[in-house]
Formats: C-alpha cells, sequence, structure tokens
C-alpha cells in the first residue's frame, strides 16, 4: 500500500510524467495515497491504521507487476487506490497554526516513512477518484503523497533530506551538516548562505573545504570589493537593503578597459577549450571581433554555441562532486544571479589550470561589464551598476 499525502489540484503539480524532478519528500502535504497490502483492510494497513480520516476509492494509474503492493513507473494498468484526506487543510500560510501544522506534518511523514522500512520511497502521484478517466488536471484528480518500491523506482533511491521546520531557515547549520557528509540537503536551501553571511563568518563557514585557502581569497576580496557597509554586501547600514550583490560605481572602468577584458576572458577560455580537445570551439571563439554594443537579438551560432562547451566543461565536467559542492555552487550563484561569479569562485576548488583562473571575468564583472557573442560578433556593453 502507498501513501499519498497533499491533495494538491493539478495545476499545482510538481510531477513531470512518472518522475518527479524533485526527489525530496513532501512533508507539508495532506493527503495519502494507499493501496495493495497497505489499503483499508488489507494485511498491512496498521501502518496506516491510526490516521484519522475517512478513505475514499479511486485509482492511480501506474504499472502493477506480479504482487499486489509491486507497481512501478509507466501507465499500463488502473489500480485500485485510496485516499486519505487528513485534517488541518485550509490553514493560512504564515500562522503560528501553519507553523505548528508543518511541525506535525514533518514528524508524521518522517515516522510514516520509518515505519514503512528501507524498501519504501515516499514521493508524489496522481490519484483519480471512482468513476473518473485518468486525465490529467481533470475528474478530480490530486496529487498526493505515495510510499513506492525503491526497487522499481530506483531514481527515488537516493533522496534529499527534508530539514526540520525549525531548522530550514538556520541555513549555516544545514550547510555544515551537508559538508560533513551528514545530510544530502537540496541546493536551493542556500542561495543566500554566502550574501547574507557577515565577513566575519566567512572562515568559520569554508575554512574546512579542501582547498579552501584560494577560495576563502577570492570570497573575501568579493565582499570588500562590494561591502555597502562594514558587516554587509547588502545593507548599507541604514534603510537600504538589497536582494543581490550589484557592480559598484565606485569600481566602474571606462568602455575601452572593458572590452580589453573581455579579450582577456576570451582569450583564457580559448586556451582552456584547446586544452580540454575542444579545437573546433576554440578556433570560432579566436576569430571574434570585438565591439562595444548590445544586441537586442543575438546570433547562437557560431561563437555562442562554441561557448557552450566551455560552460559545460567548466561547470560539469569531471567525476562526480560531493553534494556540498553542488550546494556550494548553488550559494555563489546566489550572491548575485550571476554565473561569472559563481565560476570564478568555484574555480578555485578545482585542481589549477594552468593560464586560466578566470581573472578577467571577474574583474570585467566587477566593473560593471559583460559580453554578449552574436554570430562571430563579441558585443561587450555596460550594466547597471549601484552607488556605494
Amino acid at each position: 500500500m502507498l501513501s499519498a499525502v497533499i491533495g494538491r489540484p493539478l495545476g499545482q503539480s510538481r510531477l513531470c510524467d512518472d518522475q518527479s524532478l524533485m526527489t525530496a519528500p513532501n512533508n507539508l502535504c495532506s493527503v495519502l495515497i494507499a493501496y495493495g497490502s497497505h489499503a483499508p483492510g488489507g494485511a498491512n494497513h496498521r501502518v496506516y491504521a491510526a490516521l484519522p480520516g475517512q478513505w475514499r476509492k479511486g485509482f492511480i494509474h501506474q504499472t502493477c507487476h506480479e504482487a499486489p503492493d509491486d507497481i512501478g513507473p509507466g501507465q499500463q494498468h488502473l489500480i485500485d487506490a485510496w485516499l486519505l484526506e487528513l485534517p488541518g487543510q485550509g490553514v493560512e500560510m504564515f500562522t503560528p497554526a501553519y507553523e505548528a501544522l508543518a511541525r506535525e506534518r514533518h514528524e508524521l511523514w518522517t515516522g510514516l516513512d520509518a515505519a514503512m522500512g528501507a524498501g519504501w520511497r515516499r514521493t508524489e502521484m496522481r490519484w483519480w477518484p471512482e468513476g473518473a478517466l485518468p486525465v490529467v488536471a481533470e475528474g478530480g484528480m490530486l496529487v498526493a503523497n505515495i510510499h513506492v518500491p525503491v526497487q522499481r523506482f530506483t531514481y527515488l533511491a537516493n533522496q534529499d533530506d527534508v530539514p526540520h521546520p525549525d531548522e530550514e531557515d538556520d541555513i549555516e547549520k544545514l550547510w555544515h551538516r551537508v559538508r560533513r557528509g551528514e545530510k544530502n540537503y537540496d541546493g536551493s536551501h542556500f542561495i543566500a548562505l554566502i550574501k547574507d553571511a557577515q565577513p566575519a563568518q566567512l572562515d568559520g563557514m569554508f575554512g574546512e573545504l579542501p582547498r579552501s585557502g584560494e577560495f576563502l581569497a577570492r570570497l573575501k576580496r568579493l565582499f570588500n570589493d562590494h561591502l555597502l557597509s562594514e558587516t554587509s554586501v547588502l545593507w548599507d547600514g541604514g534603510e537600504r537593503s538589497c536582494l543581490y550583490v550589484c557592480p559598484l560605481q565606485r569600481n566602474a572602468l571606462p568602455q575601452p578597459a572593458l572590452i580589453e577584458l573581455a579579450r582577456q576572458d576570451i582569450g583564457q577560455r580559448v586556451a582552456f577549450l584547446r586544452q580540454r580537445g575542444f579545437h573546433a570551439e576554440a578556433d570560432v571563439l579566436a576569430r571574434l571581433r570585438f565591439e562595444h554594443a548590445r544586441p537586442d537579438d543575438p546570433v547562437f551560432e557560431p561563437a555562442a554555441a562554441a561557448m557552450e562547451s566551455c560552460e559545460d566543461e567548466l561547470r560539469y565536467a569531471g567525476p562526480d562532486r560531493p553534494r556540498w559542492m553542488y550546494c556550494l555552487r548553488e550559494a555563489c550563484y546566489g550572491i548575485a544571479a550571476s554565473f561569472e561569479l559563481q565560476d570564478w569562485l568555484m574555480l578555485a576548488l578545482r585542481e589549477s589550470v594552468p593560464g586560466f583562473d578566470l581573472e578577467p571575468a571577474y574583474r570585467l564583472w566587477k566593473a560593471g561589464g559583460a559580453w554578449v557573442l552574436d554570430g562571430e560578433t563579441c558585443c561587450v556593453h555596460e550594466v547597471a551598476r549601484r552607488q556605494a
């Protein structure tokens, strides 16, 4: 029997066909699906028997193998399944009652997960009431939590951990758990980890990382270059606060200097591509013209297409990385919603590549410059700068 818990109308579904792109269990769900031996009257219904509410019969659209509990991905069968709607739906968000319900739901779901055992994983699935057709978003369809056999749903084997509601805002604590390998939280929890920090916190947060020296040096330099007050890159100590770090007017450079930095940046990427064996792509970028422009509708081929190879090699190539690195990458991006800053910072944690340090890319970003590839031209322009 499986469970689905959050009666969510289809328009709010986060499912993608059979597999959810988000593997973290939904601990706020208020609806449970049960099937097979876990359904009401089944031999294993005791796992759910104490839950309050009335079960409604309906079905799920999956593939049923030999045993009633043995379902898997695919939509070959309509399988009898019962839905339980837990009390507490409709509680207004961001109220004490909602916070209390979130804690209750977290304890409920993690408790049910433990009771189901290691062979099961909780995910979300579509459910329809009796008499409906299995049409997405029609016939009273709901999306609910359900426990499924991990041997069939193998992509759920290593699900993300979900922080307790009382701890989810303490992202520094969550970060240290990921860094130590104790938890596997989704990287989205850490989007504000760096930008909301104070300079005095950086050593304690990142000093134990492998190759932390150069990473910390770059991070402290970024803070020093963009401080709005003694302690923050987002708050000026008065009434002004910002969501992201931006280039500052005090760091601006004239247009010829921006074009020269863009040349140096592209030059490093050309050398990097050649070192990685992407000679055709490197040749395309080596032939770029540079001019002061900002195209409205840049042409993708050939230069932007070649640059994708550089970005893929820089961000994704190589051996599997530990979870903390993905979380840190999200935090680096979150500083300014900038891949340029993300790449410059994260490069410090990799084995050095001679002649490739992305320093021109950082200096260009700091000065308020950017480039866009338009056909065979590198168009360099200025972006909005913030007054310090």
